[in-house]
């Protein structure tokens, strides 16, 4: 996924006035933003409901990591076995930064890298002048992630937002008509779990192969929603 520079302006000036940005990356449409006000935008023009957290961007591995680190704490043990795609789940370390609320839990935070040339761009840009970047699938909720701009939901491709809605930025192998599977979803720790089985882009089976993860027979895969819920405990 190639990209001019000259993308990155109105999105940052987008973000920097509070708004919500729509962009392609390698697995479909991300709604994003960096502030308090931002976040509650998306879960507005989303339909989603507070109890389904957003998760933190990382932009390559090693930024991927640095966030895990800041902010869910995990070994050097557990990152060796994940790399770039899918997002990792740690548990939120104490005295990390705080993250708006919507943005993961008061015990957990997901961080999602390999989110493409243009995002990665986004949060680097941010990261340099100390802000993240908080992101979800540009979809309606409850429904698949939207590839192409005609399956984002009309909340999401209105003056509401700044959009790069640019088909030609999602290769061609990864445009589909319907829309695509969630991303996948890790829990690290002593024995990291799949938690969402998501997609099955090669990068991510591959990458699964090497955490021992790619037995999704059991039945008991739940998602992230769930899995998040179940440390909050009944509403």
């Amino acid at each position: 996924m190639s990209f001019s520079t000259s993308f990155l302006g109105p999105l940052l000036d987008a973000l920097d006035g509070d708004g919500v940005i729509v962009v392609p990356c390698p697995v479909g449409y991300v709604a994003a933003a960096s502030s308090a006000a931002g976040v509650d935008r998306i879960f507005e023009l989303k339909g989603r409901h507070r109890s389904r957290p957003l998760s933190l961007a990382g932009s390559a591995v090693h930024e991927g990591r640095r966030y895990l680190r800041e902010l869910a704490g995990p070994t050097d043990s557990e990152l060796s076995k994940l790399s770039a795609t899918m997002g990792l789940v740690g548990t939120r370390r104490v005295g990390a930064p705080p993250t708006p609320d919507g943005v993961g839990t008061t015990k957990s935070l997901a961080v999602f890298v390999g989110l493409g040339q243009i995002l990665d761009a986004v949060v680097l840009r941010q990261r340099t002048a100390g802000r993240s970047l908080y992101v979800t699938s540009a979809n309606a909720s409850g429904a698949g992630n939207a590839v192409l701009a005609s399956q984002l939901p009309r909340a999401l491709k209105g003056d509401a937002v700044t959009a790069l809605i640019d088909d030609t930025r999602i290769p061609e192998r990864q445009r589909r008509l319907r829309p695509a599977p969630a991303s996948p979803m890790v829990r690290l720790g002593p024995h990291p779990t799949l938690i969402r089985g998501g997609a099955e882009q090669p990068i991510v089976l591959e990458q699964l192969a090497m955490a021992g993860l790619t037995d999704t027979s059991s039945g008991c895969l739940s998602s992230i929603e769930e899995a998040l819920a179940s440390e909050r405990g009944p509403s």
